[in-house]
């Protein structure tokens, strides 16, 4: 790795063929993917590295003798992830081990214009969706957009519902899930005569997978 990344739109340096969604077909470097979007690339890297941070529970060593083998980067790569996240990266740090990445990847100023929030934040929001291969920048935002736009608390509770299970909620994710179903519950339990009956039986549902 260790390419600078100008109009790549890749700051990790991420291999073509991975079959990220926004690779434009294009390569440098002989081996590198070229992105739609800065976003995009930022997802791809996320993703990645989620993989990766799942594969070998939070190793830092690991992880990065993975990404960035010896045989090809300075042993320096890894103090310096280190030295951003620790030894051992989780949800809560997620965010800055990509960061470093990006950081150790690209010179200051192409590191900068990556981590500028309205685009390294939409990239890591971008990571958390899956998406086609054939996706671009502008049909990911319209399927995040599709997802977390419901047209009615009815079909808000159902999404919801749909893309979650009792077991996951009691396990990765009850205070996410419940951030985001908390206008539906207000509503509902607020005027539960304004719903119909099919919506405030899915509200009791979902509401039980919170015990």
């Amino acid at each position: 790795m260790g390419i600078t990344v100008t109009k790549l739109n890749n700051p990790g340096n991420i291999e073509a063929g991975e079959k990220f969604a926004g690779e434009t077909g294009e390569t440098y470097a002989g081996r590198f993917a070229v992105f739609d979007s800065p976003q995009m690339g930022i997802r791809a890297l996320a993703l990645d590295l989620r993989s990766k941070m799942n594969e070998f529970d939070g190793d830092v060593s690991k992880i990065m003798d993975k990404y960035a083998p010896l045989s090809e980067n300075p042993r320096t790569y890894e103090k310096y992830v280190k030295s951003k996240v620790g030894n051992k990266v989780t949800d809560e740090n997620f965010n800055e081990l990509v960061a470093s990445i990006i950081q150790f990847e690209n010179k200051p100023e192409i590191a900068a214009e990556y981590l500028r929030p309205e685009i390294f934040e939409e990239g890591i929001k971008l990571s958390k969706t899956n998406l086609p291969s054939s996706a671009s920048l502008e049909d990911a935002r319209k399927m995040v957009s599709e997802t977390e736009t419901p047209r009615s608390t009815s079909e808000g509770l159902r999404q919801l519902l749909g893309m979650t299970s009792p077991s996951r909620l009691k396990v990765d994710e009850p205070y996410e899930t419940y951030e985001r179903m908390r206008p539906y519950f207000e509503t509902v339990e607020e005027e539960p005569e304004a719903e119909s009956p099919g919506t405030v039986d899915i509200f009791n549902a979902i509401k039980g997978m919170f015990r």
